[in-house]
């Protein structure tokens, strides 16, 4: 928005999270609707953090130099 709106065009970007849920392994013999909906908060979770991340690597300029992303 810095760069679209006002003009700036050297932007550095650290990004804090607030950390991320480890993926529970799953066993397909004994997966079902009660275990997905269980892990439901989990894959939300991590979907909206993972997609953050992509979105600014793939869209900041020189993202290797201009974007850190501190996950805690």
């Amino acid at each position: 928005m810095a760069r679209d709106l006002y003009g700036y065009r050297k932007i550095r970007m650290l990004s804090l999270g607030t950390g991320d849920l480890p993926f529970t392994p799953v066993d397909p013999k004994t997966f079902d609707v009660a275990s997905a909906l269980a892990m439901n908060g989990e894959f939300i979770f991590n979907m909206d953090t993972y997609a953050a991340d992509f979105y600014l690597k793939t869209n900041v300029p020189d993202a290797e130099k201009n974007y850190v992303r501190a996950q805690i």
